[in-house]
């Protein structure tokens, strides 16, 4: 696993990643704002023929005004907004906390306890603020990488995402498949909650680098800094803080980094290990303790 020639890509305008983050921001206000408000038409009118119409009426209108409240608040406070959530996972959980009372609607609703227009508007606004926070989670995490690993890597290594190929597809067909079966069936609460599980499904294998049709996104590597590990999948960066490790174990190919009660763990055929060696010295100049384990032989061993 000898480290490439080439370097990650280190030309992106900061600029543009930073206003990338704040459209995310305020699409994220205007899908928040906008749910709350069919939400609220549809609990007030839900027994009127034009209950519908109300409640797509006030999604809109919430929309647009939450994008423009949230746009303007994120040009003022987005820069520091942003590197908190992409530092702290209890952040980034925090976008998804206001989709929990559409999680726990639409939960009876899939389950037929709450029918018509309240379970389409239950299951889609959990649909909606998940996905939009999820926009802002990737965006954000990506540019406090960028930040504290300005520079060139000490080394690089070629890299392919975890994927179950086939088993991935499968799912993503069945999904959709549901939806589309049930929405012919006029079953709109589980056509909605089939379709969105499938989009998430689909758009997190594309973002991760399960699913990635041709050349698309950014070549997917390892990459050693001063602070730390940065996975680079084809649309998102993580880091792994060498702070946060405790030891790096080699154990026939696998590449295992202890942190505590977890792990991280990269298998023989996700990395080019043409040189195992090598890669535990560049680790170890990091200042982390590393090993190398061998299991034994069965034909030697008693």
């Amino acid at each position: 696993m000898s480290p490439t020639s080439s370097v990650l890509s280190s030309d992106d305008d900061p600029s543009v990643a930073d206003s990338s983050v704040r459209r995310a921001f305020a699409i994220y206000g205007g899908v928040l704002l906008g749910s709350v408000a069919a939400g609220t038409v549809t609990l007030e009118i839900g027994s009127l023929e034009a209950s519908a119409t109300m409640a797509l009426a006030g999604a809109v209108a919430g929309f647009v005004v939450g994008t423009v409240v949230t746009g303007v608040l994120a040009g003022r406070y987005g820069d520091a907004s942003t590197l908190a959530i992409g530092r702290s996972r209890r952040h980034r959980l925090a976008l998804f906390v206001p989709a929990v009372p559409f999680v726990a609607a639409a939960i009876p609703a899939v389950f037929g306890a709450l029918e018509g227009l309240p379970g389409v508007v239950s299951v889609a606004g959990a649909i909606a603020i998940a996905a939009a926070g999820s926009g802002v989670d990737w965006l954000a995490r990506n540019r406090y990488v960028d930040t504290v690993t300005d520079g060139e890597p000490i080394a690089t290594w070629a890299w392919t995402p975890p994927s179950s190929g086939v088993l991935d597809s499968l799912l993503l067909v069945l999904f959709l498949g549901g939806g589309a079966i049930h929405a012919l069936g006029g079953d709109w609460v589980l056509a909605l909650a089939w379709v969105g599980i499938g989009l998430f499904w689909g758009l997190s294998g594309v973002v991760e680098g399960r699913f990635r049709p041709g050349d698309a996104g950014e070549t997917p590597q390892l990459a050693a800094y001063d602070i730390g590990l940065v996975k680079r999948r084809p649309y998102t960066r993580t880091l792994l803080e060498w702070d946060e490790i405790d030891h790096v174990r080699l154990r026939d190919g696998e590449l295992v980094f202890d942190r505590g009660l977890r792990t991280t763990r990269f298998e023989p055929d996700e990395f080019e290990a043409d040189d195992p060696a090598a890669v535990l010295e560049t680790l170890a100049g990091s200042g982390l303790e590393v090993s190398v384990l061998e299991r034994p032989d069965a034909s030697t061993a008693d």
